[in-house]
């Protein structure tokens, strides 16, 4: 199973606390259980292979992410 790995920054510094979820595309997908970034601003998730789907970071979509190997998903947090 790979591993969606979401890092959040703020400032370009690591920022904790944050509330991530993934979206899932495909038919009947839904969306994943929030996880919220540690003190190095990461949080992570394990898919099915082939899954993909949009970063939600506090309610907003943030970015892409999909494919069949882990991946690496980074977002700059604003405010």
């Amino acid at each position: 199973m790979p591993t969606i790995k979401v890092i959040v920054t703020k400032g370009g510094q690591p920022s904790a606390q944050h509330r991530v979820a993934l979206d899932f595309d495909e038919p009947g997908g839904g969306m994943s259980r929030p996880e919220y970034t540690d003190k190095h601003g990461v949080a992570e998730f394990r898919v099915q292979s082939g899954q993909s789907g949009y970063v939600y970071v506090d309610g907003r979509k943030q970015g892409k992410w999909g494919g069949y190997g882990g991946v690496e998903v980074r977002v700059e947090v604003v405010g």
